[in-house]
């Protein structure tokens, strides 16, 4: 690896120092962009779970009011068993081969439907409706104000919904058989009506309690929901009052059913108003949350970015302010190499870092080699002075030369002459010796 990078330049390695920062940052943008589309599909998904529960319930409602003595007509309901599957398989929460979507099918078959195919069709409902929440992530919505409004929805209505069912089969009970010639309740039933009775009050209550915490964490709909709790309350307390009358006080049972049934209905309508205003103040808690939670990615994203555009933005002035310096002083050194630098022109100062230390090392060796030079150049003067005056001092040698030689030369002759009279006087000496020599031979020989 190091001699991989060491085939690459230094400016080439700058560029490529930030990009592990820079894909970081990018894969940290990446996941949280999915991780806020996670949020968003969750919200989204609850909101879809919402619109495909709307037919569901309906026919729930529309049912209802047939559970009562038996062999009541459906021919209303079947457009809206079509209409509820159609949404479902379309919204893709549930696959066709759904155990509970087959089960709501099989109840297109039927013309009309007896207590027992009444009682259910009803529980498949309920079970379609629960299966529908679990699937959109209603009954795992994060947010308190909204999680009371499901609770609402999918438990306490439903909850409701039974124990009217139970009621219309407590009548139904009453007025089939040996029992419609009694004049009063007997005794199971009205222990029945009373548990009924007991737990639809209870179930009131809790709506109540669901409808305060909600308040509490989304007070912007306080006076919009205590309104509704306010009305819902009085409707309720009605509600449960004229069932204790008819059903616990009373001691006579009416002549006809119908009325009982008719009073029982209302907890029909009951439902339906309360059900009605929590889905659509669900439905809205759920758009606030997307466009929040859309606005909030969005903010993040340009925040990201920003940062991200920063980062570049800082990463290539470092670069150009390592870069523009190695350059410079890879110019320079260029220069030198070449022969044609200014040594007069310094590098500029790149502060106290390793790349200013190097300049600051190159100014002083510009310095030093200009003031090697400007010696040199004296020198280079001195040289051609001496020069100048040693090309005058041989001159004048050479002129005190000729005039040597014309000098030596009858110097010369003159020992030529002086050698020719020293070889003559020699000879004379020569002969005066011998001379000489002879008369001291003579003068031994004298007696």
């Amino acid at each position: 690896m190091y001699s991989y990078f060491s085939n690459i330049t230094i400016r080439s390695r700058l560029i490529l120092l930030p990009l592990p920062v820079l894909l970081f940052l990018l894969i940290a943008l990446v996941l949280y962009i999915q991780s806020q589309n996670q949020e968003i599909d969750f919200s989204l998904k609850e909101q879809k779970g919402i619109e495909i529960i709307k037919p569901v319930y309906f026919a729930y409602k529309v049912a209802l009011p047939k559970f009562k003595i038996g062999n009541e007509n459906v021919d209303d309901l079947k457009p809206m068993i079509e209409e509820g599957n159609v949404t479902i398989l379309k919204s893709g929460i549930l696959s066709e081969d759904s155990k509970q979507i087959q089960k709501w099918n099989t109840y297109l078959s039927y013309d009309r439907f007896d207590q027992l195919t009444t009682r259910n069709f009803l529980e498949d409902t309920q079970s379609l409706a629960v299966k529908i929440g679990d699937h959109s992530n209603l009954i795992l919505d994060p947010k308190l104000e909204s999680y009371y409004q499901m609770d609402i929805i999918l438990f306490q209505i439903l909850a409701l919904w039974k124990h009217v069912g139970q009621l219309k089969e407590l009548i139904r009970d009453e007025y089939l058989g040996e029992n419609r010639k009694r004049k009063n309740f007997s005794n199971i039933s009205y222990t029945k009506s009373i548990i009924s009775i007991s737990a639809i009050e209870d179930i009131c209550i809790n709506i109540t309690n669901s409808y305060h915490k909600t308040m509490e964490n989304a007070p912007i709909y306080q006076e919009k929901i205590q309104k509704n709790v306010n009305q819902s309350n009085e409707t309720c307390n009605a509600y449960v009052a004229e069932l204790k009358k008819v059903l616990i006080t009373q001691l006579t049972k009416p002549d006809s059913s119908d009325e009982l049934f008719n009073i029982i209905h209302k907890g029909t309508f009951l439902r339906s108003e309360i059900q009605n205003f929590s889905i659509s103040v669900f439905e809205k808690l759920i758009e606030e949350r997307l466009a929040e939670q859309r606005f909030h990615r969005m903010v993040n994203i340009i925040i990201l970015a920003l940062a991200l555009s920063i980062s570049i933005l800082l990463i290539f002035l470092i670069f150009k302010s390592i870069n523009l310096p190695l350059r410079t002083v890879l110019i320079k050194i260029e220069e030198l190499s070449s022969g044609n630098a200014d040594l007069t022109k310094q590098l500029p100062s790149f502060g106290e870092n390793e790349i200013g230390e190097i300049s600051g090392s190159i100014n002083r060796f510009l310095s030093q080699l200009h003031d090697i030079i400007i010696q040199l150049k004296y020198s280079v003067n001195q040289v051609e002075k001496s020069s100048e005056q040693l090309k005058l001092d041989a001159s004048s040698v050479s002129d005190n030369a000729t005039g040597l030689a014309s000098t030596t030369e009858e110097s010369a002759a003159s020992l030529e002459e002086l050698s020719s009279s020293f070889e003559v006087m020699f000879g004379s000496i020569t002969d005066e010796t011998k001379n000489i020599s002879k008369i001291a031979e003579e003068i031994r020989n004298i007696p």
